[in-house]
């Protein structure tokens, strides 16, 4: 049950579409199975929870903040008449009950907590149910935080949604967002990111032409490649089926899904867009089980991919395949993602083994689009050398 719990939690935290989570059907879980950070007198020098006594003064002096701290400990705090509340997002625990009042909270470590953007979120439990609908996700950013990167209010370039036949999906369609930059010229050639999780092009799209417009990345086209709708019954995961090939050994969704990206999608977007064909200025991108999938992609393709954005990695088991052609790696994981962080870091440290091109970006951040969002552009201008 704990690990039902895990899982839910990490896909409203690593969800690429919504900031907030739509209600959903309450799942019963035991109060003792929510989980727990360790104790910063076991590991201080990781995230931990500070073991600290509450007084109901103090948690009402703070009723309207939704966090705050007492010197360098956060302070999560919640008050309801239900039985419980969960710390979800970038940290996930419970919070602790304060006896004799309607108060949960929790005093927490985190360390480099000035250089921290944090995502989270209170799930309040009522009668051991969680109430997803009363979840909505808040943002921290630490006083020595990177700054926010500039936006565009209203792109000039062109934003649009397609729907691409399919021989090899089992869907037979699926939705493709093509972002093209201000001035397009169809009878030129632009730099090309092909997207998994292609739904993020949306979000993407004014902080890349913002960079765009101030010269931090060149003109270029995003392809935006959408994962697979959701099993309306929960039981199968067909995103991780499509982005994890060790999950593919008997459905080949996997290679189905490589095949479309290779035969279908790539010949349509050089058809219908000036997108460029030369390896090096085509690149494959994709976060968390992307991150997989995009790594996985260039390594079976480099004749077709001289780049692969990994964000995130969602899979510790990959191994470095050489190739005959180069392929130039960019990374980025925060130190907050606990088995994405290992994997992350894992795959950099196999790449500066076999003397590999690749950037390793590191953030004090948990498992959210505040995280991949910032650093894509400067992910884009280091492939493409801007």
């Amino acid at each position: 049950m704990r690990h039902l719990l895990c899982l839910l939690l990490l896909f409203t935290a690593a969800s690429p579409v919504a900031a907030r989570v739509p209600e959903r059907p309450t799942v019963t879980l035991p109060q003792q199975n929510i989980p727990e950070l360790p104790s910063c007198e076991d590991e201080p020098d990781m995230i931990c929870e500070v073991e600290r006594t509450f007084t109901v003064d103090e948690l009402e002096a703070h009723q309207g903040e939704v966090v705050w701290l007492d010197g360098d400990v956060f302070i999560f705090s919640r008050k309801h008449s239900g039985n419980g509340t969960v710390l979800v997002g970038d940290i996930v625990s419970g919070l602790r009950p304060i006896p004799d009042s309607l108060w949960f909270a929790l005093a927490v470590k985190i360390p480099r907590w000035e250089e921290a953007i944090l995502n989270f979120g209170y799930l309040p439990i009522v009668n051991n149910r969680f109430q997803w609908g009363a979840l909505t996700y808040n943002d921290w950013r630490g006083p020595d935080a990177p700054e926010p990167l500039p936006t565009v209010d209203e792109l000039a370039g062109t934003l649009r949604d397609f729907t691409l036949d399919s021989e090899f999906l089992d869907d037979g369609t699926r939705q493709i967002t093509v972002y093209l930059p201000p001035e397009y010229d169809e009878n030129g050639e632009y730099p090309v990111v092909y997207l998994s999780d292609g739904s993020v092009v949306w979000s993407y799209s004014p902080i890349v032409e913002a960079a765009i417009l101030n010269g931090d990345v060149p003109h270029l086209i995003l392809v935006g490649i959408h994962a697979h709708p959701p099993d309306p019954t929960g039981q199968f995961n067909f995103r991780g089926h499509e982005y994890l090939p060790w999950l593919d050994e008997e459905t080949d969704f996997f290679e189905n899904h490589e095949q479309f990206v290779i035969e279908e999608v790539i010949p349509w977007a050089e058809e219908r867009f000036a997108v460029a064909t030369d390896r090096n200025q085509r690149a494959i991108f994709g976060l968390s089980d992307g991150a997989s999938f995009s790594l996985t992609m260039a390594q079976n393709h480099p004749d077709l991919f001289g780049n692969a954005l990994v964000f995130s990695l969602g899979w510790s088991g990959a191994e470095y395949l050489p190739t005959e052609e180069p392929i130039r790696y960019y990374l980025v994981t925060g130190t907050l993602e606990t088995a994405f962080f290992e994997a992350t870091t894992r795959w950099a440290e196999v790449l500066d083994e076999e003397d590999v091109q690749h950037v390793l970006k590191v953030r004090v951040s948990g498992h959210n689009q505040h995280l991949w969002r910032e650093e894509f552009p400067a992910a884009v201008a280091w492939i493409f050398d801007q």
